[in-house]
């Protein structure tokens, strides 16, 4: 284990002696950025005015459970989080227990289900300021369900056919909404429910209208 304790120091010394303390800090941040800024080649574009304004984000964690226990664990854009509950939710429908720890079959789940999932890291992980990340679909139960349904115990999956799942579907799969917009700005939105993949089934005589199972409370 590393001991932080210089760090813990620092920090600490900022409490006693304030300003004194930020200017030292800032003199060796310019010398940081200083150093730095000659292995950029042409990126030189970094500045302290930049570490100046920097404002750090604040997100909510990401929550799930696993055989029990509650997670609490790191958002986008760190990858790690909805990777990590993606493998726990996965790993939910195998006993682990009687594979044994470090065993050969353990290790085997493990790297089918950590394939999987980095898989998906890869694929659609992002900054959720810049990029839509499906966070619902790659954390649902039934996805994790389709992924470890395709785990064989006894042999590993080609690398040929790992590849990113689509978690989309699972967002919902009854409900759906869809937006239209045009260049004029005109906006049409929908949003209906079936209950069912295509409700009860029934369409009305000269009707091309499929009638929805009973509404439920909402």
């Amino acid at each position: 284990m590393d001991d932080n304790t210089p760090i813990a120091n620092f920090l600490n010394s900022f409490v006693d002696e304030g300003k004194a303390r930020q200017d030292q800090a800032t003199a060796v941040t310019k010398i940081f950025i200083d150093q730095w800024l000659t292995t950029l080649g042409d990126c030189k574009k970094f500045t302290a005015e930049d570490l100046k304004g920097y404002e750090p984000t604040i997100r909510k964690p990401l929550r799930g459970t696993y055989r029990g226990y509650e997670i609490l664990t790191m958002p986008p854009p760190s990858s790690g989080g909805v990777a990590l509950l993606e493998m726990l939710n996965m790993l939910e429908h195998f006993n682990v227990a009687e594979l044994g720890p470090n065993s050969s079959d353990a290790i085997h789940l493990m790297t089918e289900i950590e394939r999987r999932a980095f898989a998906d890291r890869a694929a659609y992980m992002g900054d959720t300021d810049f990029v839509n990340v499906p966070i619902t679909g790659l954390l649902s139960r039934d996805y994790a369900a389709n992924l470890a349904n395709g785990i064989k115990p006894d042999r590993a999956t080609p690398s040929a056919e790992i590849r990113e799942g689509n978690p989309v579907p699972y967002e919902s799969p009854e409900t759906t909404h869809f937006t239209i917009a045009d260049a004029e700005g005109n906006v049409v939105s929908n949003t209906y429910t079936l209950n069912n993949s295509f409700g009860c089934g029934a369409t009305p005589r000269g009707s091309t209208c499929r009638t929805r199972s009973p509404t439920p409370s909402t």
